[in-house]
């Protein structure tokens, strides 16, 4: 063995190590680590998918677009593990003697996929295909075990996103809540609520860090989104803390701990730049206006609101500071745009209505 073959050996075995530190990491061992390939892979279907949408005026089709980045990714990083895995042990076999390369890649397609149409008549050879058709083995057993678990996370998150919409919309509307549970006779009374929510978040900061393919699997109706309900549940526990006239509910300010450090966390795996000790007086996107014009609704149709209006602005803008940014930027990682989230979905209602009135 010539120091060519030697130092294509070294290449080879190195980058196979590369790819199995990365199965383990996302499939056996999963800590929300930065992977270089999984990012390199959602960035580049991020961008395709944006480009694919910069013509299309639908809402629908764009979301239909969309709704591939998160599964096409999945697919991809099993099949880029494979090939990697072929490519690597296709270097090791040339090295060992197996000319051309082309045979040498032959052998390791046999024998990763163990169907034997071509064998090799050397000891370190046959123990390299050896090790090669278990490694196979192993990876696709693993994906086959990944890929339930990645759906059944998604079926639990989207039950409660879904649990939501019943009472808030969809897309979730803070003064819809608020007025069905005003009708129904539920505010003041959503401890048991809160403490869901804030399990909620704690599953989704875990289960979408260890998994990030999984912030881009879109929920199976165009106007849900996982990141706007997680927003909207803030915010409607943010202002009933702020603004109703009733106890504190501590399992109520848990929640909105656990739900913008969950936000903070995948923000940070996704490289978002936040404010990590904001002041409760920093601006904020949500509108004043918005917040007094639902505060005097509110108070006109009945519920017993707080008495200084103005002081109730200022505490629910300094719950609200902690999860802003991120809330914000989470959308346009996601490619959820708001503005064009409820227009198209009012334009839908309106249409609705007429076709029932005829």
């Amino acid at each position: 063995m010539g120091p060519v073959e030697i130092l294509i050996l070294i290449i080879s075995i190195l980058f196979l190590m590369l790819i199995l530190n990365a199965v383990l990491r996302v499939l056996v061992v999963p800590r929300g680590e930065k992977l270089v390939m999984t990012k390199v892979f959602l960035w580049f279907l991020l961008g395709l998918s944006r480009a694919l949408t910069r013509f299309v005026k639908n809402f629908k089709t764009r979301d239909e677009i969309y709704a591939r980045v998160g599964p096409a990714a999945l697919l991809a990083l099993p099949i880029f593990w494979i090939v990697g895995v072929v490519f690597s042990f296709s270097g090791i076999f040339w090295a060992l003697g197996t000319r051309p390369y082309l045979e040498a890649l032959e052998l390791s397609g046999s024998s990763l996929t163990t169907l034997g149409f071509l064998i090799s008549d050397d000891g370190p050879s046959i123990l390299f295909s050896v090790i090669e058709a278990v490694i196979g083995l192993g990876v696709v057993a693993l994906v086959f075990a990944y890929l339930p678990t990645i759906y059944s996370i998604f079926r639990s998150r989207e039950a409660r996103v879904s649990s939501w919409a019943n009472r808030a919309g969809s897309p979730p509307d803070m003064a819809r809540f608020l007025f069905f549970s005003k009708e129904i006779s539920l505010l003041g009374n959503m401890t048991s609520d809160w403490q869901s929510w804030e399990e909620w978040f704690e599953g989704i900061r875990e289960s979408h860090l260890s998994y990030p393919t999984l912030n881009f699997f879109r929920s199976p109706f165009p106007y849900d989104s996982w990141i706007t309900t997680a927003g909207n549940v803030l915010d409607t526990a943010s202002f009933i803390e702020s603004a109703i006239d009733i106890p504190p509910d501590i399992n109520s300010q848990l929640c909105i701990k656990a739900g913008y450090e969950a936000l903070q966390s995948i923000a940070k795996y996704f490289d978002i730049e936040y404010p990590e000790n904001p002041a409760s007086d920093d601006p904020i996107k949500y509108p004043k206006q918005d917040f007094i014009d639902l505060f005097e609704k509110l108070e006109v149709s009945g519920v017993k609101m707080k008495s200084d209006k103005e002081q109730a602005w200022k505490d629910f803008a300094g719950w609200r500071v902690n999860y802003d940014a991120t809330i914000t930027s989470l959308e346009e990682l996601i490619n959820i745009h708001k503005d064009e989230f409820h227009s198209t979905s009012k334009k839908k209602r309106e249409t609705d209505k007429k076709k029932s009135r005829r």
